[in-house]
């Protein structure tokens, strides 16, 4: 066991580990990657500290209540794209280039505030360093502004 000490050492060097032994699984180090599990040696209760039938964190209610006419107004202009919002398909479909909003790396209200934010402000530059659907929404927002202006 001294080189999970050593590994241990070298890893959290002004840390004690208490409860917890670092054990690497079978085939760990012949992996391309290093696989580590944490197994530990005491029971686990989570629980919530706020909310949840406790009272709020009082700092972070105070600033989410102060900026919760803006949080109001973002949905309003993610609602006003509504018609918009519905013509993105639910599942993948044939064209590679469409959003889709049932996947694991961004769906739901994250897909339609960057497709509202990126609408209402159409910005000149927009820099997306993001996974391929991210980049798929970016793209239906601006060809959408883009047809919006040439109507014009």
């Amino acid at each position: 066991m001294r080189w999970l000490n050593d590994i241990k050492s070298k890893l959290y060097p002004r840390r004690r580990l208490l409860g917890a032994l670092l054990i690497p699984p079978a085939g760990a180090f012949e992996a391309d990657v290093p696989v580590w599990c944490w197994m530990l040696t005491y029971p686990v209760r989570p629980r919530a500290r706020w909310g949840y039938g406790r009272p709020a964190h009082p700092y972070l209610k105070r600033i989410l209540d102060a900026a919760r006419p803006e949080f109001q107004s973002h949905l309003a202009d993610i609602l006003e794209l509504k018609k918009h919002l519905v013509s993105i398909p639910l599942l993948a479909a044939n064209d590679d280039r469409e959003p889709y909003w049932v996947n694991e790396w961004f769906s739901g209200l994250d897909a339609a505030a960057l497709y509202g934010f990126l609408t209402k402000r159409n910005p000149a530059t927009y820099l997306e360093v993001g996974f391929r659907n991210v980049n798929k929404v970016c793209t239906k927002s601006h060809t959408r502004s883009r047809a919006r202006h040439e109507n014009r």
